[in-house]
Parts: C-alpha cells; structure tokens; sequence
C-alpha cells in the first residue's frame, strides 16, 4: 500500500504465481484514527486493508465478492525487502 499524490495504491503479488498481480488506486477510506480501513473496488471485488497506526508492521486484507463473502482474510506484516529471502 502506497499514497502518491492525494491516490492510496495497493499492490498485491500471488506468491504461487509471480506473474499474477494487482495493482489497484483510487482507495476509499473509512475507519478512525485508531483502526484506519482502506477500500478498493475492482470489478465488484473489494479489496480492504485495515490498518492500526499504534501497530504499524501489520495490516489485515481482506477480499470480498460480489456476492459479499469475504474470500480472504489475512494478517500481513512488512518486511524489509533488503532482509527477504528468495524462495
């Protein structure tokens, strides 16, 4: 997740599939200072990342479908890409 230009962007890599990808813009944002919620919307597919500032390595993603179930709910944490291991 990135902030450029008043835009939030996410980008999101399937670990299985290098070559499969998402890049999305044009977050909606809702939440409190304390537990801030960022939404996309691709095609009726929301993507929601939330994001508590007083924990700020993790955020939880979450995939809905248009039909409203959440198909991914996953807590992810930062890394330092100078530290990562390729697999």
């Amino acid at each position: 997740m990135s902030f450029d230009n008043n835009v939030y962007y996410y980008y999101g890599e399937n670990r299985r599939n290098r070559n499969s990808n998402i890049n999305l813009s044009g977050a909606v944002t809702s939440g409190t200072n304390d537990r801030q919620v960022y939404t996309w919307n691709n095609n009726g597919m929301k993507y929601r990342v939330t994001w508590r500032p007083s924990d700020p390595n993790f955020i939880r993603l979450e995939v809905v479908n248009p039909g409203g179930k959440v198909i991914l709910n996953r807590i992810l944490q930062a890394i330092n890409y100078d530290d990562a291991i390729s697999p």
